[in-house]
């Protein structure tokens, strides 16, 4: 453990990651390098069953925090990225200080936004199926202009999506 920031280079896919403390290696014996320094392993992808793993053993999360920086933000979008496209809605883009949920009611979605920042924020949603939306409830003035919600400062505003 070494206090202070470094940055772990990812080569597949190509990035470099802010990590904070310590930067962990592997021993790698099966899974294919996603990262390297010189002749050390600091990421690997492992296929095990119908899944896949994509091994850092670095504190990329606290780097990331540390940093405000997106880069893991961006990676996670990449190695999720048909997870998030089978989700039924989800944000188009990253959006600092926003919090969604999602449920299903019947034929019908329930989304709940909440805008945790000091700023009003614009974001724009992705939807799996074309919906329309309902604001059910809302604490402030937000708008929902089809797929794009203006939501002020610690807004709540709970949408209803249905075909």
């Amino acid at each position: 453990c070494t206090p202070g920031d470094f940055t772990l280079h990812m080569d597949k896919p190509e990035l470099e990651l802010p990590i904070h403390l310590w930067k962990g290696y592997i021993h790698n014996e099966s899974g294919q390098i996603a990262g390297s320094e010189g002749s050390l392993v600091t990421a690997t992808r492992n296929q095990y069953g119908k899944g896949v793993t994509l091994w850092i053993p670095s504190l990329v999360g606290m780097g990331a925090w540390r940093n405000d920086d997106y880069a893991l933000s961006n990676l996670l979008r990449q190695e999720l990225a048909p997870e998030i496209n089978r989700l039924p809605v989800s944000f188009a883009e990253q959006k600092d200080g926003m919090m969604m949920r999602t449920l299903q009611s019947g034929n019908s979605l329930v989304t709940i936004l909440i805008n945790k920042s000091k700023e009003a924020r614009e974001v724009k949603l992705q939807l799996h199926s074309a919906q329309k939306g309902t604001i059910l409830y809302q604490n402030k003035t937000g708008r929902l202009d089809k797929y794009t919600v203006t939501l002020e400062p610690e807004e709540t505003m709970v949408l209803q999506w249905t075909n």
